[in-house]
């Protein structure tokens, strides 16, 4: 991979942490009924643009080049505009990550999560210190082994997460309901099974 190769794969890394962390999907809504069954899910935006990095084929026809070129600068763009809607906190990556982790899988040990996010216990407890600094996480001990400190979220932090997604969620919702016709609402609804299916592509050797 190139220098520039890395650095892209790492800025679209990071993108993808970040929604992951500060998105879930939507609830009911006044949309459509197709539309609120099948809810954009911009998780799955984010794997697409994360694939979208990789190389392309040297057999691919251009027609798909440009539509490939396309899709990943209207996505990304619609990534960051979501993102622009609520503070999300000042984290770096490898916190974000942590975070997310703990939200998806609940409470973990330092020892735990290092092997999770494949560092040295000593970086993930300097990471995990930085986290409680901040209150978004806490230790107590583990009820079936006392010597061991289970990390968790704290419920400000998860109040915070839930309201910042709250807020996203709305502007997403508004913009659905600005730019869209109820036909392209159905359009939207019926492409987001093609885009998860892109989402669940896996490059091969």
């Amino acid at each position: 991979m190139s220098p520039v190769a890395r650095v892209q794969h790492k800025m679209v890394k990071t993108a993808l942490i970040d929604q992951f962390m500060w998105h879930r999907p939507f609830g009911p809504s006044t949309l459509n009924p197709d539309l609120n069954s099948k809810t954009v899910q911009l998780n799955c935006i984010n794997a697409i643009v994360r694939r979208m990095s990789l190389p392309t084929p040297k057999s691919a026809n251009p027609e798909l080049v440009s539509l490939a070129g396309e899709l990943r600068i209207s996505l990304a763009k619609l990534v960051r505009r979501v993102r622009e809607q609520a503070q999300q906190g000042d984290f770096t990556s490898s916190q974000k990550s942590v975070l997310l982790r703990l939200e998806r899988n609940g409470a973990s040990t330092v020892s735990a999560l290092a092997r999770a996010e494949s560092v040295r216990p000593q970086s993930m407890r300097v990471t995990v210190a930085a986290l409680e600094a901040q209150g978004a996480v806490s230790g107590h001990p583990d009820p079936t082994d006392a010597r061991q400190t289970l990390i968790t979220l704290t419920e400000t932090f998860r109040e915070k997460v839930k309201h910042t997604r709250a807020i996203k969620e709305d502007w997403l919702l508004r913009a659905l309901q600005a730019q869209l016709s109820v036909d392209e609402q159905t359009t939207l609804a019926s492409a987001v099974q093609l885009l998860q299916r892109l989402a669940e592509f896996e490059q091969k050797d």
